[in-house]
């Protein structure tokens, strides 16, 4: 049987719904519409669709899921696709069924539960109010740092008063050499990691916790010890244990200490068998029987295929027992944490919000009762007949056990069925807890009482056979060549390309630079998407980076050269100079003595000192704070007039904002501040809306509750990014992590030969390592205290398995970022080298991952030889120091205008217009403007685009106060509005780009019957005939007969508001107008004459 046959076999297994399934699905192998096809075939067996629940890990795949199957029923079905006929065939079951069962799924489509794991432990959390200790009026929080931060500071500060607690917070600040901010920094951290550890700690006294970990260590020991005898010769061993200080070499703990002996006298400190034999290994081996000895020994162990590695994890084994010491500064750390997180419960209580660990943990709780399955649990797992997991490679040990609780009363032939699909090659988010052995392990023996036919997926329809062909040669030499739960890695299965090969070349190209810099690689991306654009690929670009920092190069070297870019949360809002200057204008308001603050508020375009001044106003170790040094006079006299003039207008500016600061919201203190500076008037038009984000998010963090003054910043900060830009024909450039699950045309992968930053030294490192059965080992090792010596085995072995199971990852990132790209490749990287020595990356690289299979076949060159068209580089201008004129001045308000006899119209506001329904209706009306309005300022996206944004669409109503219950119908409301409107040629004519003079929320200002008054036009423009048009959007529903009645009514109430929107719109030009109301929920229109 070929291998297409057998992909043919596994997408028709994968449609039997009388079995659980575990789908292994590689990158371009049509997964979604396997899955797809899967819920619809569910969906025309059950008898409510709610007995089919469907879960993804992102927001984005479960709107794509949801947009397929509503796409399938809709008939909106590609005939093009191989599996066209099946699709529409399935479709037409689940309407049959539909129909007989009365769902209305078409009018309904809330009733299909595809949900992200994170809304489905939302959903648990809230029906076990009590239990679960989760509300319904909970909010999750948008930056749950702060929220730890402060947790962790109060935990410090509390535990003082408390003489048991602060024994061992005394023990803590002891480990850390007393930094306090250290300390608190690494408890915050381990409050956002909790979901790993407190179940452990809480659930265990502590000698429990140790017993567990001694446990584990035992087997971890005992296994490696057994595979050892099992796999080196008898005699071997015999003899080996002759040498001297090692003995008997047998397969339990009680030997471990002859195993390290070995190990240390057969390998060299860089692991690797010793090819030379002396006295440096130590004083023993003076003589020249015990080298022969030993040389005989590494021999015999070369001789072994798995010998050398077999050593090597040997010799990186813990301890088989946890150390007293070690035991001691858990229980310590168990305790304080324990505290830290009941100060979390009571920060999140008086924030009202939590994050999303916390409503894991409360759907945990809600299926958990006295150590068994709680009546939810039961009932739940009970009432889903069908349940689908995507991207099940990314599930956590948490999720795992959640998903095990719902299937725990599940029976073979019950009529119950599990569906998990999944690739384990594309495993990559370790640091959101994903563990890629509990894929192994579902496989292998199963979740609970389920039990799966594995099946896997081998053809590629997205990459050319050249990609295809590259990704298998590649890989197959670089990914392990068996599966490891405990190191978390896994094999490579080859793929086969469905698509025919093409007649071009040049579908990868690997380029690497001999010690090159960030703008050398920049600029060979330059060069590299021009030749792509001038040789005719007109298909999308992406331009993968493994951080975000690598990105900032090359955007500036692409915008440079006049490229488009589009990038998507990819500079921090941080590193937009408008933001960096505000942020420094921040920090010198709230302290007077932030040096650093104050000469950057000096230098800003407000006020532009040159760097002459700054040294005559205030020098370094200045008794004079630089608040204080810009008010004496006698240093006012050192700098020219011109300058004088500029410090006098900034001193005057910021005086009132001196005294307000502290007082009131700092957002409005900075605006007020920046405003008076003329931050706005020489801010950059493409700086203006980062600078805007800032100073919203500052007023936001008040209004919550959530500001703590300076320290909040930093937190803040983090997780704001400028927006990107909208052009669809822009060079796209992201993350690898954020390219998941999308694919281009072309892609590059540049800064393959650069490190990213390490993480700090965690306050306990811990692992859980999942086991083909039981229950997964857990191993925890307190940081190593200030002083101690770090040869920690225990903590080393900690260290070395995490980052064995990290470089697995760096491959699993490789392959990601190579498999996204559909017809060409191209891979940028700099290498190092002494002198004679070949060149190669630096270590830990993605590079160097790849380094063994590419070393013959990467081009290395000198920077700067590469070019293609050197004289077409970009010109990067060096920053002068731009400033406003010394002159300058805020404008002053225009005086006041006295319009006696004048009537301001004071009518009562106008009835929202959805005050005859429920506050529902209101929000769907407010989110279809809104959506409309963009279309004003940009062409409307496609259908397939629409439908991908209605998850966009749920957030804005769930901001607007929509009610959990009621967002999907919603946001499927908001969507039929859309999609109405795009497939209207009333609708798209509203759009269209030739109209002349076309605007989007209109506010005009004037006269109506001696009253002044104010309106604002939805939508206006002059058409091909030169009439210029007015229209209203008008959200309105309309359910039942008599369309024509209703349409005739609302026309008539609304007359009023056309007239003043008419007489006004007349002042814009000699044109004839015409007003009209459009109904985008029902496709109507109405206009009056």
């Amino acid at each position: 049987m070929t291998d297409g046959d057998l992909d043919a076999l596994a997408r028709e297994r994968a449609l039997a719904i009388d079995r659980s399934i575990l789908l292994e699905a590689p990158a371009g192998s049509g997964k979604t519409t396997v899955l797809t096809q899967r819920l619809l075939a569910l969906l025309a067996d059950v008898d409510e669709p709610e007995q089919v629940l469907a879960i993804t890990f992102t927001r984005k795949a479960a709107a794509e899921m949801r947009v397929r199957v509503l796409a399938a029923l809709a008939g909106d079905i590609d005939l093009a696709h191989p599996q066209a006929a099946r699709v529409r065939a399935l479709a037409a079951r689940v309407h049959a069924r539909s129909a007989e069962r009365g769902w209305q799924l078409e009018a309904h489509a809330a009733r299909l539960r595809i949900q992200t794991i994170d809304a489905f432990n939302f959903s648990l959390a809230a029906q076990r109010p009590l239990a679960a200790s989760a509300g319904p009026g909970l909010a999750i929080a948008d930056r749950p740092a702060e929220l730890y931060q402060q947790a962790a500071r109060r935990a410090l500060i509390e535990g003082e008063a408390v003489p048991a607690m602060r024994r061992d917070i005394d023990v803590l600040f002891g480990r850390l050499d007393n930094q306090w901010q250290r300390v608190e920094t690494l408890l915050a951290d381990m409050l956002a990691k909790r979901a790993h550890w407190l179940p452990h700690v809480l659930e265990s006294e502590a000698g429990d916790l140790r017993a567990r970990i001694g446990a584990s260590l035992a087997r971890i020991v005992g296994e490696q010890l057994v595979l050892n005898v099992a796999t080196l010769p008898a005699t071997l061993l015999a003899s080996a244990a002759r040498l001297p200080g090692v003995g008997e070499l047998a397969a339990n703990g009680a030997s471990l200490d002859a195993w390290w002996a070995l190990a240390d006298a057969a390998l060299t400190k860089s692991d690797t068998l010793r090819k030379r034999v002396d006295a440096r290994i130590g004083p023993e081996y003076k003589d020249p029987a015990n080298r022969a000895h030993l040389t005989a020994i590494i021999d015999g162990l070369a001789a072994v295929p798995a010998g050398e590695r077999l050593l090597r994890e040997t010799r990186r084994l813990p301890p088989q027992a946890l150390a007293a010491e070690d035991g001691l500064a858990i229980d310590v750390l168990s305790r304080v944490l324990t505290w830290a997180a009941r100060h979390l419960q009571l920060v999140f209580a008086e924030a009202g919000r939590v994050d999303h660990v916390y409503i894991a943990g409360a759907a945990r709780a809600a299926l958990a009762e006295d150590g068994g399955a709680s009546d939810l649990a039961i009932r739940t797992g009970l009432a889903l007949r069908h349940i689908l997991v995507d991207e099940f490679q990314d599930t956590s040990i948490t999720q795992f056990e959640l998903l095990a609780t719902l299937v725990q009363d599940w029976t073979d032939g019950d009529g119950h069925t599990l569906f998990i699909v999944g690739d384990p090659m594309q495993s990559i988010y370790q640091f959101r807890e994903a563990e890629v052995g509990l894929f192994l392990r579902a496989r292998d023996a199963g979740i609970g009482p389920v039990r799966f036919e594995a099946l896997r997926l081998t053809r590629n329809f997205r990459s050319r056979p050249e990609l295809v062909d590259f990704g298998n040669a590649l890989f197959a030499q670089v990914f392990p060549t068996r599966d490891d739960i405990r190191s978390a890695a896994v094999r490579h299965t080859p793929s086969q390309a469905a698509r025919e090969a093409g007649n071009a070349s040049g579908q990868v190209t690997l380029l690497a630079f001999a010690h090159g810099r960030d703008d050398d690689e920049a600029m060979a991306v330059v060069d590299q998407v021009r030749a792509l654009r001038e040789g005719g690929g007109q298909g999308r670009i992406a331009i993968l980076v493994q951080a975000r920092s690598r990105a900032l190069p090359i955007v500036v070297h692409l915008a440079a050269a006049g490229f488009a870019v589009r990038g998507v949360d990819l500079v921090p809002l941080a590193e937009v100079p408008a933001v960096r200057d505000l942020v420094a204008l921040l920090r010198a308001l709230a302290h007077p003595g932030d040096r650093t603050a104050w000469l950057a508020v000096l230098r800003a375009p407000w006020c532009g000192l040159t760097l002459a001044s700054l040294g005559a106003l205030s020098r370094r170790r200045d008794p004079l704070l630089v608040q204080e040094a810009i008010s004496v006079p006698e240093r006012q006299r050192r700098l020219a007039a011109d300058e004088r003039a500029r410090l006098e207008r900034l001193r005057a500016a910021l005086a009132g904002a001196l005294v307000r600061f502290g007082r009131e919201a700092p957002g409005e203190v900075l605006e007020s501040a920046w405003i008076a500076l003329g931050g706005a008037d020489c801010c950059p038009l493409d700086e203006l809306d980062a600078a805007r984000e800032l100073l919203g998010a500052l007023n936001d963090a008040w209004a919550r509750g959530e500001w703590r003054g300076i320290a909040s910043l930093e937190g803040l900060l983090a997780d704001l990014y400028a927006r990107s830009g909208t052009d669809e024909a822009a060079i796209e450039i992201m993350t690898i992590h954020r390219a998941k699950g999308l694919e281009f045309d072309h892609v590059i992968l540049p800064a393959l030969g650069r490190r990213t930053r390490k993480n700090e030294e965690p306050l306990l490192r811990w692992l859980d390592l999942p086991r083909a059965d039981g229950e997964p080992d857990l191993l925890m090792s307190p940081i190593v205290a200030a002083g101690e010596r770090q040869d920690h085995r225990l903590g080393r072995y900690l260290k070395w398995l995490d980052a064995e199971r990290r470089a697995q990852e760096q491959l699993r990132l490789l392959y990601v970022a190579t498999t996204r790209a559909k017809e060409s490749l191209h891979w940028i990287a700099s290498v190092a080298g002494k002198e004679g020595e070949a060149a190669k990356p630096e270590g830990g690289t993605l590079l160097a991952a790849a380094w063994p299979a590419l070393a013959e076949s990467v081009r290395i060159v000198e920077p700067g030889s590469s070019r293609r068209n050197p004289e077409m580089d970009p010109i990067i201008v060096p920053p002068r120091l731009a400033r406003l004129p010394a002159i300058w001045r805020l404008a002053p308000l225009a005086d006041r205008v006295e319009a006696s006899g004048l009537r301001v119209a004071r009518e009562a506001a106008e009835a929202p217009e959805f005050s005859w329904v429920h506050a529902t209706a209101r929000h769907v009306g407010t989110t279809v403007h809104h959506e409309l309005e963009r279309w004003g300022h940009q062409l409307p996206p496609s259908i397939a685009a629409l439908e991908a944004e209605r998850a966009r669409h749920r957030a804005m109503l769930e901001r607007l106060g929509v009610p959990a219950a009621d967002l999907d119908a919603a946001a499927d409301s908001v969507l039929r509005a859309l999609r109405q409107t795009y497939e209207d040629a009333r609708g798209r004519w509203l759009f269209a780009p030739d109209h002349r003079e076309a605007a989007t929320e209109l506010s005009l200002t004037g006269l109506v019957e001696g009253r002044l008054v104010n309106v604002l036009i939805d939508r206006t423009f002059i058409d091909r005939e030169g009439t210029r048009w007015v229209v209203d959007y008008k959200s309105s529903q309309h359910e039942g007969g008599a369309l024509e009645v209703f349409l005739a009514q609302e026309q008539e109430r609304y007359r009023p508001q056309l007239e003043r929107y008419t007489l006004l719109a007349r002042g814009l030009g000699p044109e004839p107008v015409r007003a009209a109301l459009y109904f985008p929920l029902i496709g109507a229109w109405r206009v009056y004459n």
